[in-house]
């Protein structure tokens, strides 16, 4: 299946709430419990929908390009090792050697190998530990989503992946001793995601009846949405500051999973109307979408280099309201930069995943272009 232009747009999202997330995260750094730090928790609340909406996209692309792949093949792991694996490894090195180069953190040959396959090089390729997961359980899932499907026990294949969902996360915040426990925890991420990795499949298979069924109830998703901001928002309160009642931390783990799951239902059916026009807003956000895998991967590095050097050195700290802003242009602007110059490399697949031409900055008569 071709990659649709509201795949692109819905990426397009993904990459505002990854910056923007990546951004907000320093609001614990501010010090208090200041206006500056509390609405920056609030946009982190709102942005972490980018990770559950990029799984959702995955599994829409899994379905559209795999939805017979019952057994393993060889094909289905190349095009796991060129699309997922050749970019993961190789940025896992770059964010090494930053390690190394900025900070002067020693590794040894074993702690290298032990972050390579666990997804620890930098704070975000634990997600790559889930998406390879998924690829790795996916001819299983794919053979009982449909054999649920078909035999009309959808709702119910929704309400077990809830459960195995949120157990993962409620044994993931507690803290084991036993080694190997961690370790499964560590193996088994995708179930973090699989509500939303599910979605995706739904999605694929009954996007027409979605769409509709998000049109008719948009007032009602508003609602819910009114709701469950406040209540998860007050889970965060407990976390990062009061600190006083422990339990809302778990209850914070199903308001979440239903949360984002209406915010990506409402991006997905906002998508499909931007893509109906032909608007500056769509050609943004379709560049945007473009290189969302490869923006994902880097932005790392250059919030790094924000945070630690260029904005200290201008004495900008997360306590001042300029501080994010700033950080959220200079992260998305040099993103996009290095994706520019990397999309022009020979084999950028293995970089930074696929990329389609007709989306890349072209120099035409001394101007340039987005489409």
């Amino acid at each position: 299946m071709q990659k649709s232009n509201t795949v692109l747009i819905l990426r397009g999202f993904v990459v505002l709430g990854v910056i923007l997330m990546h951004t907000s995260w320093f609001f614990s750094s501010g010090g208090s419990e200041n206006m500056v730090a509390l609405s920056s928790m609030l946009l982190e609340v709102l942005s972490l929908f980018a990770v559950p909406l990029f799984m959702a996209i995955a599994g829409y692309l899994f379905t559209g390009r795999n939805k017979h792949a019952y057994i393993y093949s060889a094909a289905f792991f190349k095009k796991m090792l060129l699309s997922v694996l050749s970019p993961y490894l190789l940025f896992s090195t770059l964010y090494i050697v930053t390690a190394f180069v900025f900070d002067g953190h020693t590794y040894t040959l074993g702690e290298m190998v032990v972050d390579m396959l666990t997804g620890s090089a930098a704070v975000h390729l634990g997600f790559f530990r889930a998406l390879i997961g998924f690829y790795l359980v996916y001819p299983f899932l794919i053979r009982f989503f449909t054999k649920c499907r078909e035999s009309g026990w959808l709702k119910y294949y929704f309400a077990a992946a809830a459960v195995l969902q949120i157990s993962w996360k409620v044994l993931n915040n507690i803290q084991f001793e036993t080694v190997w426990i961690s370790y499964l925890l560590m193996g088994t991420m995708f179930l973090r995601y699989l509500v939303y990795f599910s979605l995706g499949m739904a999605a694929y298979y009954y996007k027409k009846e979605f769409l509709e069924w998000i049109g008719r109830n948009r007032k009602f998703l508003v609602w819910l949405l009114i709701i469950f901001i406040p209540l998860v928002t007050v889970c965060w309160l407990e976390k990062y500051y009061w600190k006083t009642y422990y339990i809302l931390e778990f209850i914070c783990f199903p308001l979440n999973m239903f949360l984002y799951t209406i915010l990506i239902a409402m991006l997905f059916y906002h998508s499909e109307d931007i893509d109906r026009k032909n608007t500056l807003q769509k050609r943004f956000v379709l560049y945007l979408g473009n290189y969302s895998f490869g923006i994902f991967l880097i932005h790392i590095f250059f919030m790094y280099l924000c945070t630690e050097y260029l904005l200290p050195l201008l004495q900008i700290t997360p306590s001042m309201l300029t501080f994010y802003p700033l950080l959220f242009v200079l992260m998305l602007v040099l993103s996009l930069g290095s994706m520019e110059i990397l999309a022009r490399l020979p084999f950028h697949e293995l970089l930074i995943g696929k990329v389609e031409r007709r989306l890349l900055l072209r120099r035409k008569s001394g101007r340039t272009n987005s489409l």
